[in-house]
């Protein structure tokens, strides 16, 4: 009967009618019923036209051993037997293994010995695989419910907490719900718990999967014997809603597919709804500047006020000898903000910014905050230009400067010993020593309403200064440059005023930082000190050979020497 219910399946063919029937009793009869049972599923396996072949590897309660068909097709002895499963079968009803078709009985063998892995012939024995299955089904099962009832448990004793607190007996009326302490409870897991949603995406997935398996062995074991066949299935349901077009046409299993496949589709919007939100915050992100800055010998400019696109347009002409440098901006506002004014600038119909291949990067931080300073890499930037903060009392504002300064010293104590250093401004002049107290060989400290007031009042008394004062303060035109030249060590102020042909030699700063300008004839430039000069670029200049002659009557044919007017005294400092 089960090699007639198999083969009649498998093929069409009547077994009965075509093979004479064995003698089980005996255990010779066993040997052929089982080699029965080998043939029928090689037929199974071969037969193209068969309607059993499409669910090969489905163990039916007819025969169970079904699942290893798959096993089957790769004996070689079945790749090399070409002959029809009833040649097959008549081969051997009738005993002639040797004289029937080629290979029959080799394959036979081969075939019975597979199937005797499983557990000793026709036996329901359970592979290693389904109990993989099992354990990480019932694995994962154990934890989601070992969560959900730790979480039922802190709901229970929060509901019995508030209830305590508020007073209300066993009898009194609750003014909060179990839907609102879930909500609060949801609400909490989701904001601090990073990995929220992918825990929530793989929890649906996965009891979907196990509820969508276990239907489709209780509720249809005929097609789905195994768990692993029914978990693959119930996967594909959730993964692809089209694979539900192929469920068998029995009512559990077209019920369970279109459950599993709502679940999945309610899955598939969510995890749609994580990635573009993942997305969303990175561009986000990157629109309000929240990455950190990978540059060195960069000029860093702290806060934005009125002052900023002037700076930013002097830093860009002072580039322009080097095809352009690197500038960045921290600040309070907001990247996007910051970035439009500049292009405003840039867009003006009147003076418009001109960045000259400068790049301006903006990042949005507070620049008191060690952390963000960091984030722009303040140690390795070349000059640091902290300006004050706007809409802020001159006192509110130099606290402010001060405790940027120290932010810088705290994040590098060696910040400035490299030729790095800070510019400060400062609105009181009052709180100057403040800031050269706390970092005396870093900050520059610039008190920009005593300048202006200062520089004011020199140009109403001589009105040719203030064009003086807009050639030098700037970087359009020339401007002053400190440099070191060896070759001219040991020489007097009086003969370096004539070996620059492209500068104007104003001073000396010594090894201290002093600066001493217009000095005596006399003073002598030593090692270790700098030459202060007017040029219009710091590589547009370099001593001459030293050709000229200082004596009046003693100078080369063809060159005219310079004349010294009268003796002067050392000039002092304007500001």
């Amino acid at each position: 009967d089960i090699i007639h219910s198999v083969y009649v399946v498998a093929s069409g063919f009547d077994l009965k009618e075509n093979c004479p029937a064995p003698n089980s009793s005996s255990e010779q009869g066993f040997k052929t019923m089982r080699k029965y049972a080998v043939a029928a599923c090689l037929a199974a396996s071969l037969t193209s036209t068969s309607a059993f072949v499409p669910q090969a590897g489905r163990p039916t309660a007819a025969f169970p051993t079904l699942k290893r068909i798959d096993d089957i097709r790769r004996v070689p002895a079945a790749r090399e037997l070409n002959a029809e499963p009833v040649d097959i079968i008549q081969s051997l009803s009738s005993g002639q293994h040797e004289s029937g078709v080629n290979g029959v009985s080799t394959l036979v063998d081969a075939v019975s010995t597979l199937l005797a892995r499983g557990g000793g012939g026709m036996t329901n024995a359970v592979p290693p695989s389904e109990g993989v299955t099992l354990g990480f089904l019932g694995g994962g099962f154990a934890v989601i419910a070992w969560f959900l009832f730790n979480e039922y448990v802190y709901l229970k004793n929060k509901d019995s907490t508030m209830v305590e607190a508020a007073g209300i007996g066993e009898s009194g009326e609750k003014d909060f719900t179990w839907g609102e302490l879930i909500d609060y409870r949801l609400e909490y897991f989701f904001s601090t718990s990073e990995f929220a949603n992918v825990i929530l995406l793989l929890g649906l997935s996965y009891l979907l999967v196990v509820v969508g398996a276990g239907l489709l062995v209780v509720g249809d074991s005929n097609d789905y014997g195994t768990i692993s066949e029914a978990a693959w299935t119930a996967w594909t349901y959730v993964v692809d809603p089209g694979a539900q077009a192929d469920a068998p046409s029995d009512f559990v299993p077209r019920t369970v597919s279109l459950g599993v496949t709502l679940g999945g589709l309610l899955v598939f919007a969510l995890l749609i709804g994580i990635v573009g939100e993942s997305i969303g915050e990175k561009l986000d992100d990157l629109k309000t500047g929240q990455s950190r800055v990978f540059e060195s010998g960069h000029t860093l400019m702290l806060n934005w006020n009125d002052k900023s696109i002037a700076v930013i347009q002097q830093i860009a002409l002072a580039n322009e000898s080097e095809g352009g440098g690197m500038m960045v901006v921290l600040s309070n506002l907001e990247k996007e903000e910051m970035e439009d004014r500049l292009q405003m600038a840039i867009d003006a119909k009147e003076n418009p910014l001109d960045l000259m291949g400068t790049e301006v990067v903006f990042r949005k931080g507070n620049p008191i905050l060690e952390s963000d300073l960091k984030k722009v890499s303040a140690a390795s930037s070349r000059a640091i230009i902290a300006l004050t903060p706007p809409e802020s009392t001159a006192d509110e504002a130099d606290a402010n400067m001060l405790r940027q300064v120290l932010a810088i010293k705290a994040l590098d104590e060696d910040f400035g010993k490299n030729g790095s250093h800070v510019v400060v401004e400062l609105q009181d002049v009052d709180n100057r020593g403040l800031i050269e107290m706390v970092a005396p060989d870093t900050a520059e400290v610039i008190v920009n309403h005593d300048m202006i007031g200062r520089l004011m009042l020199q140009c109403a008394r001589t009105p040719e200064l203030a064009f003086v004062l807009d050639s030098m303060m700037g970087f359009e035109g020339s401007e002053f440059y400190f440099d070191t030249w060896p070759e001219l060590h040991g020489c007097n102020f009086k003969e370096i005023t004539v070996r620059f042909d492209d500068a104007i030699p104003v001073g000396f700063r010594n090894v201290d930082g002093d600066v001493r300008l217009n000095p005596a004839d006399d003073d002598v430039y030593r090692e270790g000190e700098e030459i202060l000069v007017l040029a219009e670029d710091d590589d547009s200049y370099e001593p001459n050979a030293g050709t000229y002659s200082l004596e009046a009557g003693e100078c080369n044919e063809g060159i005219d020497c310079p004349t010294l007017l009268m003796e002067r005294p050392p000039e002092k400092v304007l500001f």
